[in-house]
């Protein structure tokens, strides 16, 4: 088991359990599976408690099948995997990544330079390249495990965090040489939003709006400021108010940033993680930079993971949300959950998914 991971109540983003990068199975065609019953399966394992989940299965000839179960957390609504917005934690990072690797195509940032060639003043080694960002190799401790940053976006649930308050949680110590090891820290990722802000001179969102969103037809993907309204509530076992809508996000949100703070919908992240992975999106090279090593075992490429089923993708969890999506390299076999509770494991409910609809690694 690749990465152990627990929802913890310091963890504000986190990656999902990843074991291995596997194949789907050959037998993933959508007339050999009871689309009822999986439909009925996935009702029964978001039953036990409040909240539910939305997901998404492409099979391996093509044919897409949405689930939902339970309810916004607010509303009493029923959740919609067709139009539900939700909020994917870490999967922001494969979004944050294939920006960064956008650049790298047009020649205006190459992996192996250091951040400081292109951001002036980050408090850390200075000898940190882009790639070790990207992989989680860059040695800078990770914000959220931070007892002073839970502290600060519970209590300032109104207060904008911006990135050099973010980097105040770990007083630009490292954990240990540059490219020396891996260790995942969400802090990574706040350093690569301020490349693409520096590099672009654009915030965040348009740059993610003009390069990722336009080109692929997504209008309801964003990284969120704060501002989002429209947005699925969750449970939370770690705020107070217990929804996530229950309260103002805009900490929480501000705080995640290009490591966390991507709101989509299940059937938009459908298209986003096929475009890059089995499109053409990326050049060849950038994707095999994205996944080099997950097949012989590494925990991380850059921006993503093995898949906890099959093939690769990446996990999040933030508060109110736990999510998951995979994609198998071959067939394009895809299985995506959100879950509206915080204190639910996305990985397992796409594990029952996967099971299910015969998209187990073989």
């Amino acid at each position: 088991m690749a990465f152990r991971v627990r929802l913890l109540a310091l963890a504000l983003v986190s990656a999902l359990i990843a074991v291995g990068c596997g194949t789907a199975t050959e037998a993933a065609s959508s007339s050999a599976v009871d689309l009822a019953q999986l439909d009925a399966e996935f009702d029964e394992w978001a039953a036990p408690v409040p909240g539910g989940a939305v997901g998404l299965v492409r099979f391996a000839d093509g044919v897409t099948h949405l689930v939902d179960a339970g309810e916004d957390a607010d509303t009493g609504e029923p959740l919609s995997a067709s139009d539900d917005r939700v909020r994917v934690g870490s999967i922001s990072k494969t979004f944050t990544a294939v920006l960064v690797l956008q650049m790298v195509e047009a020649g205006d940032v190459a992996l192996d330079e250091p951040v400081a060639t292109y951001i002036d003043g980050v408090p850390f080694d200075p000898t940190i390249t882009v790639a070790d960002l990207l992989g989680h190799r860059s040695g800078i401790p990770n914000y959220t495990e931070s007892a002073g940053f839970l502290t600060r976006i519970i209590e300032s649930p109104e207060v904008v965090a911006e990135p050099e308050d973010i980097f105040s949680f770990v007083d630009g110590e490292q954990d240990f040489a540059p490219g020396a090891q891996f260790s995942y820290s969400n802090t990574n990722f706040i350093v690569a939003g301020e490349l693409i802000e520096a590099v672009t001179g654009q915030p965040l969102d348009d740059v993610l709006q003009e390069r990722i969103a336009e080109p692929l037809g997504l209008t309801q993907t964003g990284f969120d400021d704060g501002t989002f309204d429209d947005v699925a509530s969750g449970y939370s076992a770690i705020t107070p108010e217990g929804s996530s809508g229950a309260r103002d996000y805009t900490s929480i949100a501000t705080g995640a940033w290009a490591a966390g703070s991507l709101v989509t919908t299940v059937s938009e992240l459908a298209t986003f993680i096929d475009a890059v992975f089995v499109g053409d999106f990326l050049e060849p090279d950038s994707v095999a930079q994205m996944i080099a090593g997950l097949d012989a075992g590494a925990e991380y490429g850059l921006g993503a993971h093995p898949g906890p089923d099959f093939g690769v993708g990446h996990g999040g969890a933030i508060i109110g949300f736990n999510s998951v999506a995979q994609i198998d390299l071959e067939t394009g076999a895809i299985v995506i959950v959100s879950v509206n509770n915080d204190g639910r494991r996305a990985d397992v409910a796409s594990s029952v998914l996967a099971d299910f609809a015969g998209l187990s690694a073989s």
